[in-house]
């Protein structure tokens, strides 16, 4: 790892000769010359961040990476510095992870190709979503200088014809809240999630990221992530709040009303979408599909 300095400014380091450094310097300088190009990445961009802060101009000479896996993980911790939530982040993640697994060196030409391919088995939505990740993977490799090229530029989005969705009759809802689950603890937590997304109109993401934290019963209100990462507060009813209290009573001490197994520690949306819609096609009602 090379440091090159830009100017001889007494707040620019390395524009005076240098001091000597203590031991733990001199340690520490050493350890990252023997780490791999990804963490020197990170420890370098960890260190021109908070130079930056006490309004410190270094500039550090990037090491271009050989293969792009490299920088997926220094590429993530810069999206979740910027408020990407880390729902999304691990989605962008996951998605170029599996991408690279079978194209390890894209071109312009593989990326469309593979798009193509995929409006054949996935929905628009999600196949935008992928184009996404990967713009966003190589637009900032190369900004930083670890990539020297970005395949994806004319790569241009994939219109989408939206429809409209149907609210279902209150009959198909009071007849999804009567009935059984296979099982008792799916049944709870799914009827809750329910009466949350019909009584705040919140989207599926947003009722099954809520924390406790953010329930206020007694101002009736709850405290939401929504889309891009931004905070809103939905209103709850009275009958709505003495359920949650009832649910909240009940369930474990997580730290999300919805306690799940994923890595982000919150039950995953195509789980419930997939309750949902076995309970739908059981009852033999049209399938209800809450926007995520």
């Amino acid at each position: 790892m090379r440091l090159r300095f830009q100017s001889h400014d007494p707040k620019v380091v390395g524009s005076d000769p240098p001091p000597a450094t203590n031991s733990h310097l001199e340690s520490s300088v050493r350890a990252l010359a023997q780490m791999n190009p990804q963490n020197q990445q990170i420890v370098t961009s960890m260190i021109r961040q908070l130079a930056q802060t006490e309004g410190i101009t270094v500039a550090l000479e990037p090491c271009p990476l050989t293969t792009l896996v490299e920088g997926i993980q220094l590429w993530a911790a810069d999206l979740l510095t910027r408020n990407y939530s880390p729902r999304t982040v691990e989605t962008y993640r996951q998605t170029v992870k599996a991408y690279l697994a079978y194209d390890p060196m894209p071109t312009a030409l593989s990326i469309k190709q593979s798009l193509a391919l995929r409006l054949g088995t996935v929905s628009p939505n999600r196949v935008n979503m992928e184009r996404k990740a990967l713009k966003s993977l190589f637009g900032y490799l190369v900004d930083v200088g670890l990539w020297d090229h970005d395949p994806t530029t004319r790569i241009k989005s994939i219109p989408i014809r939206w429809k409209e969705r149907e609210v279902p009759s209150k009959e198909d809802i009071q007849r999804l809240l009567d009935a059984p689950m296979y099982r008792k603890k799916d049944d709870i937590k799914f009827k809750m999630i329910t009466v949350l997304l019909i009584d705040c109109g919140l989207r599926v993401t947003e009722a099954l990221s809520i924390k406790r934290a953010n329930i206020d019963l007694n101002q009736l209100e709850i405290k939401v992530m929504g889309k891009g990462s931004k905070e809103r507060i939905a209103p709850i009813s009275p009958v709505t709040a003495e359920l949650l209290r009832a649910y909240i009573s009940q369930d474990g001490k997580s730290e999300w009303l919805f306690s799940g197994n994923t890595k982000l520690w919150y039950s995953e949306i195509q789980t419930f979408e997939r309750s949902m819609q076995r309970l739908c096609r059981r009852l033999g009602i049209k399938p209800i599909t809450p926007p995520p």
